[in-house]
């Protein structure tokens, strides 16, 4: 393993893992077998180029009460992180009860050759993924793409090894007007998703088409800050067929100043049932609560049959034709 270090444009010193064979924390290898995307990397497979912004999840199953950590990550084609990329995944039922290191295993998920590919096949991107067990024993991920839309796929059964076609699918909404897209629009900008203790979910993402890091579709002035700025929070509720169905978004976090709320993880205190947002970019680190209200009414949209009144700025009634 090589280890490189630089230092960005603020100064602030970066360390680069390149990977051989191994990935290695500490002096404890991680085995991660090569697959067809490392032998054609820039490198040839002599080194390995990947990265993770993914949180780990646990699995307990039931009948040994086993617990198992899984792990998304992406595999990079091209250095720096240029397609083809996918996205693979580590997992290890050992390593919540092995105090020893160099005794925890690993598998490297899915099986095959290849990992995760981004909708409409390499080499478009896929990056960042995140890895979210469901209920029924099956998985679900997300991840970032050029596409303006957010990537996802699920797992046929109650294993990671093996997963469906993700190639045409992205992250879907509920409810939506018939006429307009239901999938969840993103940039190549940072996600994140969570499971809460009340058995739903949250994600922050961005709510825009930019295809890019700083695209300007959204016809503001040019700043490389338009595609992560502001943050939009949805909630989500897992079906039976596997997979997270989104609410309507709201939006969560705004910065009149250009440093771009990114990379967020959410905190719980379930006591209290309250939910905190943590974010940073950079030289700002940042958390914010959320509010109790706006919360409960995101997660009502997937059960409530009431029209939404509050705070609404103007409300208009339609005759009908039968009343003329």
């Amino acid at each position: 393993m090589y280890w490189h270090g630089r230092y960005d444009h603020l100064d602030f010193g970066i360390w680069i893992i390149r990977l051989t064979s191994h990935l290695c924390y500490h002096g404890v290898s991680i085995p991660c077998r090569e697959s067809s995307i490392d032998i054609g990397n820039s490198w040839h497979g002599k080194v390995r180029m990947m990265w993770s912004v993914d949180q780990s999840n646990t699995v307990i199953d039931t009948a040994t009460q086993t617990q198992t950590l899984y792990y998304a990550f992406t595999k990079i084609g091209q250095y720096a992180y240029s397609p083809p990329e996918e996205i693979w995944f580590l997992a290890s039922d050992n390593i919540m009860t092995e105090r020893d290191a160099s005794k925890v295993i690993w598998k490297l998920l899915p099986d095959g050759d290849h990992g995760l590919a981004p909708p409409g096949g390499n080499p478009n991107i896929a990056e960042e993924g995140h890895i979210m067990p469901l209920p029924n024993g099956q998985f679900y991920a997300v991840f970032r793409t050029t596409q303006g839309f957010l990537a996802a796929c699920n797992t046929p059964g109650p294993t990671a090894s093996k997963w469906n076609n993700c190639t045409n699918y992205f992250a879907q909404y509920e409810r939506s007007l018939t006429a307009q897209p239901h999938f969840l629009k993103n940039p190549r900008g940072p996600i994140t998703m969570k499971h809460f203790s009340n058995g739903r979910y949250l994600m922050l993402y961005y709510n825009n088409g930019n295809t890019g890091f700083s695209d300007t579709v959204l016809r503001v002035a040019a700043s490389a800050d338009n595609s992560r700025n502001p943050y939009w929070l949805t909630a989500g509720m897992a079906t039976e067929d596997g997979v997270i169905l989104w609410s309507q978004p709201e939006i969560i976090i705004y910065d009149r100043i250009p440093s771009r709320p990114g990379y967020p993880d959410f905190l719980e205190i379930p006591s209290t049932g309250q939910i905190f947002i943590t974010e940073t970019q950079k030289t700002i680190a940042r958390i914010h609560e959320v509010n109790e209200l706006l919360l409960e009414k995101l997660w009502m949209q997937h059960n409530s049959t009431v029209i939404a009144k509050d705070f609404a700025a103007i409300s208009i009634t339609c005759a009908l034709a039968s009343d003329f």
